[in-house]
């Protein structure tokens, strides 16, 4: 039989085990001995039911259910909480929940405007510009989309999105949600977007135009 048929050992003559790797397998087998747990009828602690528990690998089930075990785990918190006195949110209102940012059900549905306000900094600081800069551009394109002319950014509450040139990093202008994604997925490529121009224009069996939308704001 070659070496190859038998496995490899640290402690075996020449490195190897003295049974082949079928012998070993049918061995292996023959001793194994599985771990069969009794049925065992438990109370549950939480609803008092009582249920039939089979143990199996990880830590004891006490619980009929992991609706039980939840319920349980709250009662827990609640207990430990009792003595901490009422979680109050930014703005005073009295909050329930004990985990978290103690945030009230009415901020969380309109967030606080300074978490804007830092989100917006933010985005201006990335490309270099200031808030007058910002101002300045969306004035310069008559407060539309520099492609479509769109007087809306898109989506409710979204703002106007910051265009720049991924090759020298200059801004360009500010576009609206569609126009941004759109010339992002053809690569920001003139090639790529004239063909695209091309492609439609064909299929609609229309003249190419020779100009675009961009105007100068009257």
């Amino acid at each position: 039989m070659p070496r190859t048929e038998f496995g490899r050992s640290a402690l075996g003559s020449g490195g190897r085990r003295s049974q082949c790797k079928e012998c070993n397998a049918a061995d292996v087998k023959a001793r194994y001995v599985p771990r069969v747990h009794p049925p065992e009828q438990l109370v549950c602690p939480q609803c008092g039911e009582e249920f039939t528990r089979v143990r199996t690998s990880g830590p004891p089930r006490i619980y009929c259910s992991r609706k039980c075990a939840y319920a349980a785990g709250d009662e827990r918190k609640r207990e430990r909480n009792a003595g901490l006195g009422p979680r109050r949110c930014l703005c005073g209102a009295e909050v329930t929940t004990r985990v978290g940012k103690p945030v009230c059900p009415d901020c969380r549905k309109d967030p606080r405007p300074d978490a804007q306000i830092r989100e917006r900094r933010r985005t201006l600081r990335t490309y270099g510009l200031t808030q007058a800069d910002w101002d300045n551009l969306l004035r310069s394109q008559g407060n539309r989309c520099a492609i479509c002319r769109a007087e809306e950014p898109g989506l409710r509450g979204e703002s106007w999105h910051i265009d720049h040139d991924h090759v020298t990093g200059k801004v360009r202008g500010l576009l609206c949600g569609r126009c941004n994604l759109g010339i992002g997925q053809l690569q920001d490529d003139p090639a790529i977007l004239f063909a695209a121009a091309r492609y439609v224009a064909k299929h609609r069996q229309l003249e190419l135009p020779t100009t675009g939308y961009i105007a100068e704001p009257g």
